[in-house]
């Protein structure tokens, strides 16, 4: 297969995964995992009493999307580095493609 065309190919290959990623910031902006009633219970949290690590992903989401870094790298530091690290290897991967 040309390169042209493999590319394109990798293209429609992509798209369900980036409006799944568009997305989900959408609904976390919109619905406060705060607030209950909007998410499932946590079955970790409900189990044991413990903080889940899924759970403050998406609270340091909502926080990204309203603006405070601070307090999103309270709910979840790891995941503001990785989604930094994400963002750059998928812009700089972009980039290769384009030249190629």
């Amino acid at each position: 297969m040309p390169a042209p065309d493999r590319a394109r190919h990798r293209t429609r290959e992509a798209w369900p995964g980036a409006l799944l990623f568009a997305a989900l910031p959408v609904l976390v902006a919109v619905r406060d995992p705060e607030t209950p009633g909007h998410y499932p219970s946590c079955p970790l949290r409900s189990a044991t009493g413990l903080l889940c690590p899924g759970c403050g992903t998406i609270r340091a989401l909502r926080d990204l999307t309203q603006g405070d870094v601070a307090a999103a790298l309270a709910h979840d530091a790891l995941f503001v580095a990785a989604l930094h690290l994400a963002l750059f290897s998928g812009c700089a991967r972009s980039a290769v493609d384009r030249r190629s």
